[in-house]
């Protein structure tokens, strides 16, 4: 059977969320994105309810939804795993799925149960929200809908900002859309910025399949300096300390825990890579540093040849070692 899909239009937002846990918040946002004029495509109002679709069918219009939409909006929930045979697996993601296809992503992440919380770049960047009102105003600012923002501002946020400064304050509740040029507001809400909501899991050509991941789906992403569930980046210095502790770290952006898988020889060809820079370096500072006192000369020598042998560990995780999460 095939079914017709109601989001051959293009759409401004996309909204990706857990059923079982924000089904109201999405739901609210969805009322409030509408209210604003922002064409948002909603799985149960554009997709055919009470009919099995098959999961080919739905990857599909799910993909060509991602695909015509501007801007993918996710509500975070933890990754949702499956224990067999002592192992434990992280099951099919669709909020993974969805993200290889987005040109850009905001991640709504809720701290508190008066409905705060965040809005999260792909690269880091964050906002603040009151609620959902003032999060759909933040999103229609980001895809540049200002047609009904000052009416929309008076009757949900104005009181706010007048009566609750100190919170207001506290969660950028500002009338970004007629107190400031559009180069003052944050970069993760200017329409104008897109780069800073890039998308930094595009779709490869050549995928690979992550072994850890147990479904039909491929991870096109999995490298050693993005997180292979949220395509979150590592610079050099935090791969060289993920390498270095043994049980991983934990990706704040997911809360996967993420670690390289060390190899025997990796310790020996550092301890020798320094000695070498280490003599290398001393025979240096004996010809043109024979001013300076030995110990000074010592550490520093000692000091240098660390830093750079960092950065070039560093580098090399990042271009030839895989991130791949550890259940430890």
């Amino acid at each position: 059977m095939h079914i017709t899909m109601k989001h051959e239009l293009q759409h401004d937002i996309l909204i990706s969320y857990r059923h079982a846990e924000t089904m109201e918040e999405a739901r609210s946002l969805k009322a409030h994105l509408n209210e604003l004029q922002v064409t948002s495509w909603f799985d149960v109002l554009n997709l055919p309810q009470g009919v099995t679709i098959p999961e080919d069918e739905l990857k599909q219009s799910l993909e060509l939804a991602v695909r015509s939409s501007r801007l993918l909006v996710q509500f975070r929930y933890d990754p949702l795993v499956d224990i067999a045979n002592g192992k434990t697996k992280l099951l099919f993601s669709w909020p993974f799925f969805e993200r290889q296809f987005a040109k850009e992503i905001l991640t709504v992440v809720k701290l508190h149960d008066d409905g705060s919380g965040i809005l999260l770049s792909p690269g880091g960047d964050m906002h603040p929200f009151y609620d959902i009102t003032h999060l759909a105003y933040l999103l229609a600012l980001t895809v540049g809908k200002t047609d009904r923002i000052d009416t929309y501002w008076v009757e949900h946020l104005a009181a706010i900002e007048s009566h609750l400064a100190d919170r207001a304050a506290k969660y950028g509740v500002f009338a970004w859309h007629k107190l400031y040029q559009k180069n003052d507001w944050p970069d993760i809400i200017n329409p104008d910025k897109p780069e800073f909501r890039r998308n930094m899991l595009p779709a490869a050509e050549t995928p690979e399949i992550h072994p850890e991941v147990v479904s039909k789906h491929e991870l096109l992403m999995w490298d050693g300096m993005h997180c292979p569930y949220c395509g979150r980046s590592f610079g050099i210095l935090a791969c060289v300390i993920i390498w270095l502790v043994k049980n991983g770290v934990i990706c704040y952006q997911c809360r996967n825990r993420l670690a390289y898988n060390r190899k025997p020889l990796d310790i020996i060809v550092i301890l020798a890579l320094l000695f070498f820079m280490v003599i290398g370096f001393w025979r240096l500072s004996l010809l043109g540093f024979q001013t300076i006192p030995p110990v000074l000369r010592a550490v520093g020598t000692i000091l240098v040849s660390f830093i750079i042998e960092y950065c070039i560990w560093g580098f090399y995780l990042r271009k030839w070692r895989k991130l791949q999460r550890c259940d430890s």
